[in-house]
């Protein structure tokens, strides 16, 4: 029977709504035979909830899949769209009363007559079903699954456009229905019928488009509450651009697991007027990993100015036609004099495009940058503010893609794109030392920068997380260059200056071993040591402990150790001179 609670539950606004209270496996967990009864629980739950509701409903239903069990999104709705599509075409998932009537008679071991009779007493077909169980499963029956229920589907949608005899056909069809009416129990083989039936309505694609985006909204948990319904109404503009594009939902749901809404058009598709999410740079986890990313390869470098410029996307679609979007909100009419530079710079073999831009907008003799929010709706209109443009890469040329393409291969695009004309600029700065990035920055007003890829692993691919994009700050820099000088290619950001510096003496010294937690003070002792040839002294001797380390290794004392201390060793001298080689501190009165 159906599980009031969890209807109950389902039934919540999505931000009420939560997934733990009626979900008892994890992502992680072996998820692979959810119960159809789970879902059927949810099929009632959406056909029970008010109208003004079911979008919620449909929500909350689409995001239990998206967190825990994505790859059910495309059966689920499937199901809830009553259509399948594969590379053989796009089939009708139903059933006629007549089938249906035929496989609970082959299940219940009744004629169709006495079921017909039946009828009479019941208010429809779901009930029949209900009341009519396979006689063979009154002991016990195997649990009825998603995956079996959507195999069977599958089968019967094809089965009901399969190019055979009609009698074959329905054949076919009917020992389908059987097998999926035989798996299950009383309250799913009612939710079957109503599915295959025009009792319940199919959900329509748009309203499956919509719920999908809300809850791929609320499944993100990087994205603050107050800020989920500006999300939602961007996920779901964004959804429908890439279903009028690819007109299939199934592109869609197969895309799952997705991080975030904005890289969908990076996994599956995109064109001008869709807008991407742009690369972001990232902290560096230690100079290990700035060596093994750059070092002695050829990358590209620039300062870190995007905190104080507006980081925007130009699609252009041909005849003249261009949108600046600025985090994905389509801003075009705040930019003319952008649209303008940018069409008298292309060259006229440029069919459709789409670049990611950095716009400079400053005040005319003043070092005051303005922001997007900063920036007056008119201001082409004020010649005291000044708005040029760099490109910093092109990610769509001429009808396809670049993303996948290696930076230096995009860039090479990128120059035989434009005219050289004022208030544009592209340029890309290489380099193959990291010794000479100082030297840029020095020079730079930006107390850090940004290194990039250049040759190899350099495509434009912000959900695959490559880290191809780093930020390096002065600090790190200097440490960098001292790494390098000093073969340290284990050094790390985390190793202060003063560190390093004890590092490449301890290194100077042979000593191996030494590492940037030594103090100076441990280093010069542990030099010390060195030349005295004690092996195995440490940096956690003391000045005190190696002098008088020093002197029992003078006395001639193999034994002694840093432990010992200074009146220990001063008995231990006395006894040597008393003529006791096993005298000890201990043995002195």
């Amino acid at each position: 029977m159906a599980d009031q609670y969890m209807i109950l539950e389902l039934k919540r606004t999505p931000a009420e709504f939560t997934i733990s209270n009626i979900v008892e496996w994890g992502q992680n967990d072996n998820v692979g035979e959810i119960l159809f009864l789970f879902l059927a629980n949810c099929l009632q739950a959406l056909s029970e909830v008010e109208d003004d509701l079911k979008d919620s409903c449909l929500c909350n239903i689409l995001r239990i899949f998206i967190e825990k069990s994505p790859r059910y999104i495309y059966p689920v709705v499937s199901i809830l769209t009553r259509s399948f599509v594969d590379e053989d075409g796009s089939f009708v998932v139903e059933a006629s009363k007549a089938d249906i009537m035929a496989a609970i008679s082959q299940a219940s071991g009744k004629s169709v007559d006495v079921l017909k009779y039946e009828m009479q007493h019941l208010s429809d077909l779901a009930s029949l079903a209900e009341s009519n169980r396979a006689a063979c499963l009154v002991i016990g029956r195997r649990p009825h699954t998603i995956d079996y229920l959507f195999s069977k589907i599958i089968a019967l949608a094809k089965d009901s456009v399969r190019e055979v005899g009609r009698r074959g056909r329905r054949k076919k069809l009917r020992k389908t229905l059987l097998a999926m009416f035989v798996a299950a129990s009383e309250f799913e083989a009612g939710i079957l019928v109503r599915l295959l039936q025009p009792v319940w309505t199919k959900v329509p694609e748009n309203v499956v488009l919509h719920a999908l985006a809300c809850a791929t909204v609320y499944a993100d948990r990087r994205i603050f509450p107050e800020d989920i319904p500006s999300h939602v109404d961007r996920a779901v503009d964004l959804y429908n651009e890439l279903y009028k594009l690819h007109q299939s939902l199934r592109l869609l749901c197969d895309a799952y697991p997705c991080d975030c809404y904005k890289y969908m058009p990076e996994i599956i598709g995109f064109a001008p007027g869709i807008p991407l999410e742009l690369m972001e740079a990232e902290h560096t986890h230690g100079i290990s990993e700035i060596l093994n990313k750059f070092d002695l390869k050829r990358f590209a470098y620039e300062s870190n100015d995007y905190d104080e410029v507006i980081r925007a996307q130009v699609h252009g679609f041909g005849n003249g036609v261009i949108s600046i979007y600025v985090d994905h909100a389509l801003v075009t009419d705040r930019f003319p004099d952008v649209v303008a530079i940018i069409n008298s710079s292309l060259k006229d073999e440029t069919t459709s495009f789409i670049l990611d831009v950095k716009l400079y907008a400053f005040i005319k003799g003043s070092d005051i940058w303005l922001l997007l929010e900063d920036l007056p709706n008119r201001h082409w209109e004020n010649d005291k503010i000044v708005v040029s443009i760099v490109v910093s890469d092109i990610l769509y040329l001429n009808g396809k893609s670049l993303l996948q393409r290696q930076f230096k291969n995009r860039f090479e695009e990128l120059e035989h794109l434009f005219e050289l004309l004022p208030g544009i600029k592209y340029r890309v700065n290489v380099l193959t030392d990291l010794k000479f990035l100082k030297g840029f920055l020095n020079d730079s007003p930006k107390s850090s920068l940004i290194v990039k890829s250049y040759l190899f692993d350099s495509t434009y691919e912000p959900h695959k997380k490559l880290r191809n994009w780093l930020i390096l700050t002065d600090e790190d820099l200097v440490e960098l260059e001292a790494a390098i000088d000093w073969g340290v290619e284990d050094a790390s950001p985390g190793d202060s200056a003063e560190d390093l510096s004890e590092l490449e003496a301890a290194i100077d010294w042979g000593v191996e071993d030494a590492s940037p937690g030594d103090s100076a003070e441990d280093l010069s002792e542990l030099e010390a040591a060195i030349d005295w040839g004690v092996e195995d002294a440490s940096p956690g001797d003391s000045a005190e402990d190696l002098s008088e380390l020093e002197a029992a290794i003078d006395w001639g004392v193999e034994d002694a150790s840093p432990g010992d201390s200074a009146e220990d060793l001063s008995e231990l001298e006395a006894a040597i001179d008393w003529g006791s080689s096993s005298g000890s501190g201990e043995d002195v009165d």
